[in-house]
C-alpha cells in the first residue's frame, strides 16, 4: 500500500483480495489513495472499489462512487452493472435497479441470466410498479436478454399476477405465439393469456 512505484492494476489485485477477506474499510482507503496519487484508474478498478462498498453495506457511497466514474469518463462495463443490481437489490433499492436496466438499455450491455433472476426475484418481492417489469421486457425485445430469461419472467409473471402496460401487449402475445406451445385450442386462448399479462 506504501509503494508508489506500484501501478493502478496492482492497486487493484490487492483491493480485490482485501475485499475477499473481508477488509472492505482497507480496501476502499487503497482505492482513495489511489485517486488521491492520480493512478490512471479503469472501469476494473472502480468496479471493485464499487463492489467493496456495497459488500460493506455502503450503498449511497457506491451510488456516489459510480456517478464519480462517469463523470471522470470512464464508462460502466457488463460487470459494473451486474455488481450494482446485485447490490442494489440486496439492499432494496427499487428506484436504482430501475436507473440501473435504463442505462443498460441506452448502452446496449445485455442482462445475464443470473442477474436477470436476481433482479426479478426482488422485483417480484418488492410488488415493484409494472414500469420496471416494462424494462425488462424492452431489454429482450432489444435482444439483450436472452429468450429463457424472457420465458422465465413471463411464466413467473403469471404465476405471480403481475400487470404489464400496454405497451408491451402485442410485444408478449408474440413472444407466445413463438415460443410457447399452442394446443389445439386456438389462438383465442393464447389470447387469453396475453391479456392475463398486458
Amino acid at each position: 500500500m506504501n509503494h508508489p512505484v506500484l501501478d493502478a492494476h496492482i492497486h487493484t489485485v490487492i483491493m480485490h483480495g482485501l475485499i475477499k477477506v473481508g477488509h472492505f474499510h482497507r480496501a476502499i482507503r487503497l482505492f482513495r489513495k489511489a485517486v488521491v496519487e492520480k493512478y490512471p484508474l479503469d472501469v476494473v478498478s472502480y468496479t471493485v472499489a464499487i463492489c467493496g462498498l456495497l459488500k460493506g453495506g455502503r450503498t449511497k457511497e457506491a451510488s456516489a462512487l459510480y456517478g464519480q466514474m462517469k463523470e471522470v469518463g470512464i464508462d460502466p462495463n457488463a460487470h459494473t452493472y451486474k455488481v450494482m443490481l446485485f447490490g442494489f437489490c440486496k439492499d432494496r433499492v427499487a428506484n436504482m435497479v430501475k436507473q440501473m436496466l435504463q442505462e443498460m438499455i441506452d448502452a446496449g450491455i445485455e442482462l445475464d441470466f443470473n442477474t436477470f433472476n436476481r433482479v426479478t426475484n426482488f422485483l417480484f418481492k418488492s410488488h415493484s410498479p409494472c414500469s420496471s417489469f416494462n424494462l425488462l421486457i424492452e431489454m429482450w425485445d432489444l435482444g439483450l436478454m436472452p429468450d429463457k430469461a424472457m420465458h422465465s419472467l413471463l411464466l413467473d409473471g403469471l404465476a405471480h399476477g403481475v400487470r404489464i402496460g400496454d405497451a408491451h401487449h402485442s410485444l408478449l402475445k408474440g413472444y407466445l405465439e413463438d415460443n410457447l406451445y399452442v394446443g389445439m385450442s386456438g389462438s383465442d386462448d393464447l389470447s387469453d393469456v396475453a391479456a392475463s399479462v398486458g
